[in-house]
């Protein structure tokens, strides 16, 4: 491929930027803040580093994490799943752990919430579970901002190392009573559909198929079948809605301030039986008690309710997912006969294109339209979360700070499959689950600031934290009904039954402080350090300590020059930690087993995992060093910042000889890097009479495996389509590393990386009077893709339909049916994209208008959301993940819950 076609991408999107810089500009606006300024980090502190403000206001997203994807500089963000809320996968400068999460530390209101879908669901339903934060409603959020160096995360110790997400949720100012209503209707569709063989040229397929294998022709005359069945489209709805209403009302005086909100979405999913639906309540409340004691609280209530369907890589009962189902199943057959009859699994047809009773492929495929139509999935989540907060000046600069949080989730799931989409008779599986979670922290600080003669300052803030969590699970699933009616209601009717029940409790006490010293605010010099004792280790107590400094070269004089407004330097040195993997992860677990014994069932009870009393939270540490840079009186700034980072003990699983009596241990086992660069721009200026803002970024990364204990390499991978073994761990390669076995069983070839190189992303914002104009992009770049979807729709075998270019290529097919399933070359792709995620544009009623009315303000606006992308991946997406945010497992696409393409229609009315 020439370099002009290779990188066409490239150079589109550079056009695009170009296009986006204001000229002749007038500088009457506001300039941008510095992003190095002022960051809050949580503590009552203030300090310079390296964090990132989101831009979270101009789209219409369901969760909270969807506003991170393509936001911010160093943030890679997969939507692992397009069904409603789905999961998403936010990973800050790299992945660095191998077992432990790689997802960020989220902060709501001072509350720490974990964006683990373990926490959140009891693991029951089909497909991948909601996002852990589709409780919290976008609408809510007045600020998100992306902590990502030491200097910025040092508080937050053993939880810090894959960055900190401070939410800070619309809080109201004394003396301004307001009542907002926004209302949204939308439409989606499918971002995309695979063009498939018809029925008579599948039809044609087989013949030539079976004649290759030296076998009579199946059909006599496959142009007699038609275009048959399109099973895509049958289990995608003709148009899936979405519907918002949000009430928000704030006001108070001088003494007591509050806000208070309420919201109600309705999401249906572009596939039949799939929906999201969320119903929240918020009330914020600020108080100034007296001169030295003031309070705040803020007390959330959500429901949020959902059915999925069987996709990705949640389902594991009869058949593959509805997806891939809808891609390979007969063209030939339709849904229902003549006579009524379904034809409830991928049959072969006979020359009148009735099913033959005998199965096309190797395994039971059910139906899609069935399977998606037939089977139950539903979850249900109730939470409640409240967070008090005490501050009392005790001196003129000395005060005492006092936190009492409190998170309480109650999760139930509930699943059944008729025994229609089994062969056999009385094979209807059913199961109910229910978690109860309980979480709660208590956090006393003390704040202390003085000002020096000479300009100069000291502040010290000095604490202690205790938290903790208790997680209790109970589920039972039946199989094998006689009597179905009452479906997951009643799994005492099953023939089979399983109970499971389990508790996890986490525990942690800390002990953290910070020293900064100021001069004229010019140098600044910041010490801090937290020690934290965690309950999961037998070494409980860890210590993340971090020397951090920034510098003003334009206010010091060293830079004269008076097209530079401002000039920063900033840089940090020191550790974080990740503490995120299961609870008793040292201890030796028992596992129930049974067997079979002269005809009896005996059931009986194995050790599988090797203690490890020497396990350690993970520590990373991290090197930062940036440069802000502000021309124009700050209305054009560049943001560099160079970063390294070492995680020396990596967690992972270490398999075990079978003679050694277990299946596996957990230790510390890798040394991993990440090292990179990012680079921001941003500008705000008016251009004739419209205001223009922009920001752009782009991001380096480097992961690197530096070094792996006890052995050279770990191969992994969750199995796929009988694929087993596809994920390599190894000495000097990235993590989440393609690889497979060749024929000698000894050699192995590298196929490449899930881990991308680049990440970048533009969002630009016009205002032209009352109209205003916004749009949206990000992309990533260098990162590899299984695209496992063709193991069977290039399948020469014959069991299953296959792409419609797939009959006109060089392969010649011939009927083997059963034939092992291998990982070649030819399923790995690059996946690099660039995508215009959001368009909007909006119309505010002019005020002279609204004269006489009680409105203060009403906008009407169009939004688009995944408009195109630009890739040369073959799949319909490169932005999914089959195993959801499992680091080692990234980059598999198979049966991927398709994203939507949203038409929405709103309404912003001020009161």
């Amino acid at each position: 491929m020439a370099p002009v076609e290779k990188y066409y991408k490239y150079w589109l999107f550079l056009l695009i930027l170009g296009a986006s810089l204001p000229t002749n500009a007038q500088d009457t606006i506001a300039p941008p803040t510095l992003s190095h300024r002022n960051i809050q980090i949580g503590y009552g502190q203030t300090i310079r580093g390296a964090s990132a403000k989101v831009n979270q206001h101009t789209r219409s997203a369901t969760t909270a994490d969807q506003l991170l994807q393509g936001t911010a500089a160093g943030i890679y963000a997969v939507q692992n799943s397009g069904q409603p809320a789905g999961e998403m996968g936010i990973h800050i400068r790299g992945f660095r752990s191998l077992l432990a999460s790689n997802q960020p530390l989220y902060l709501i209101d001072g509350i720490p919430y974990y964006n683990e879908t373990g926490w959140s669901s009891a693991g029951s339903v089909f497909g991948p579970a909601a996002s852990p934060l589709a409780f919290l409603n976008p609408q809510d959020i007045e600020e998100i901002r992306v902590l990502k160096d030491a200097a910025t995360t040092s508080l937050y110790g053993s939880r810090a190392a894959n960055g900190v997400v401070i939410i800070r949720t619309r809080r109201t100012l004394p003396d301004s009573l307001k009542v907002s209503f926004n209302v949204s209707f939308g439409s989606q569709t499918p971002i995309g559909t695979y063009e498939l063989a018809n029925a008579n040229e599948y039809a044609g397929f087989l013949n030539q198929a079976y004649n290759n294998a030296g076998l009579d022709a199946r059909y006599d005359n496959p142009n007699a079948f038609g275009t048959g069945t399109d099973w895509q489209n049958s289990i995608y709805r003709d148009q899936a809605w979405r519907q918002n209403y949000h009430l928000g009302i704030s006001g108070g005086g001088e003494k007591v301030k509050y806000y208070l909100s309420g919201e109600y979405l309705d999401q249906t999913g572009i596939i039949i039986g799939s929906d999201f639906q969320r119903y929240s309540f918020r009330a914020n409340m600020d108080a100034q008690i007296n001169d030295r004691t003031s309070l705040s609280n803020s007390l959330t209530f959500n429901r949020v309710e959902s059915n999925t369907v069987a996709s990705d890589a949640g389902y594991n009962e009869s058949g593959v997912d509805v997806i891939t189902g809808s891609r390979i199943f007969n063209p030939i057959l339709s849904h229902q006969n003549a006579d009524g009859s379904i034809n409830r699994f991928h049959f072969a047809a006979d020359n009148a294109g009735l099913s033959s009773g005998m199965l096309q492929s190797t395994f039971i495929q059910p139906n899609p339209l069935l399977l998606a139509g037939s089977t139950d999935s539903k979850s249900s989540t109730s939470r409640v979360s409240n967070n008090l907060q005490l501050k009392v000046s005790i001196l003129d600069n000395l005060s005492l700070n006092g936190t009492i949080g409190v998170d309480a989730l109650f999760n139930e799931e509930y699943t059944f499959i008729p025994g229609a989409l089994f062969l056999g008779a009385n094979q209807g599986t059913g199961s109910g689950a229910k978690l109860d979670a309980l979480k709660f922290i208590n956090q006393y600080f003390l704040e202390f600031n003085q000002k020096y003669s000479g300009d100069q300052k000291l502040d010290l803030v000095a604490g202690y934290s205790w938290e903790g969590w208790r997680r209790e699970v109970l589920a039972g699933r039946s199989v094998g009904f006689d009597n179905e009616t009452l479906r997951y209601y009643s799994l005492t009717v099953g023939q089979q039954k399983i109970l499971n029940s389990n508790i996890s409790e986490w525990g942690m006490q800390s002990f953290f402080g910070m020293g900064q010293y100021s001069y004229k605010d010019i140098l600044n010099l910041t010490l801090s350090a937290r020690a934290d004792a965690i309950s999961i280790f037998d070494n409980k107590w860890s210590l993340f300590p971090t020397l951090a400094f920034s510098w003003d070269l334009r206010q010091s004089s060293l830079v004269r020059s008076q097209k530079i407004s401002s000039i920063i330097v900033h840089s940090s040195i020191g550790s974080t930690g990740n503490q995120s993997i299961p609870p008793y992860s040292r201890f030796s677990l028992l596992n129930e087993y049974n067997a079979a014994l002269n005809g009896a069932t005996i059931n009986g009870i194995s050790i599988d995992k090797i203690a490890n009393n020497q396990l350690e939270v993970e520590k990373t540490e991290k090197y930062d060093l940036g440069i802000e840079v502000g021309f124009k009186e700050n209305h054009l700034i560049f943001d560099l910042d160079f970063y390294r980072e070492n995680t020396r003990n990596a967690i992972g699983l270490i398999p075990l000889l079978a003679t050694s009596g277990f299946e596996y241990g957990v230790a510390n086992i890798a040394s991993i890097s990440n090292q990179g660069l990012e680079l921001s721009a941003s500008t705000n200026h008016n251009v004739g009479t419209a205001n223009a803002s922009f920001q752009f970024f782009i991001s380096l990364n480097k992961n690197k495996v530096e070094s792996l204990d006890l052995q050279d390499q770990l191969i992994s991978g969750l199995p796929f389509s009988g694929i087993t073994d596809w994920s390599l761990t190894k000495s000097n390669y990235s993590l989440s590393t393609f690889y497979k076995r060749n024929p000698d069983q000894f050699e192995q070839s590298i196929l490449g990386s899930a881990a991308p190189k680049m990440i970048t992303g533009l969002f630009s914002k016009w205002d032209f009077k009352d109209l205003d104009f916004s749009i949206s992009l990000h992309g990533a770049f260098g990162q590899k893709m299984i695209n496992a979807n063709n193991l069977y729709l290039q399948n020469p075998s014959g069991e299953f339909n296959v792409l419609a270019d797939y009959l006109h290529s060089n392969i010649a097919p011939a009927f083997e049916p059963g034939k092992p399933q291998v990982l070649t070359e030819d399923l790995i792709e690059d996946a690099s994209y660039l995508r215009v995620q959001n368009i909007t544009i909006g119309y505010t009623i002019p005020s002279t208008l609204l004269t006489g009315s009680s409105i203060k303000k009403l906008r009407i606006y169009g939004s688009v959301e995944n408009i195109f992308t630009l890739t040369a991946y073959s799949g319909l997406d490169p932005d999914v993940s089959h195993f959801g945010s499992l680091t080692q497992y990234q980059g598999v696409d198979l049966g991927s819950y398709p994203k939507a393409k949203m038409f929405l229609l709103g309404l912003n009315v001020d009161f």
